[in-house]
């Protein structure tokens, strides 16, 4: 599922998990939001996301608050 959001559309909040390393990406972040899942065709209320798969330009974001 490949998430991404308009730069001043943030996540809700984030937290850190396990250390995940997929398509090239390592990453331990996980973001909670309301998401579109495009290989699904689903909509998804307070889902939690990779990291990888969330265009915030950094992990963590500095704009996303803890959970």
């Amino acid at each position: 599922m490949s998430v991404r959001r308009p730069r001043g559309d943030a996540p809700d909040c984030r937290y850190l998990g396990e250390r995940v390393t997929a398509g090239g990406w390592t990453n331990a972040v996980r973001y909670r939001d309301d998401v579109a899942g495009s290989a699904t065709g689903g909509q998804y209320e307070g889902a939690w996301v990779w990291g990888g798969n969330v265009d915030v330009g950094k992990d963590p974001s500095p704009l996303v608050n803890g959970c």
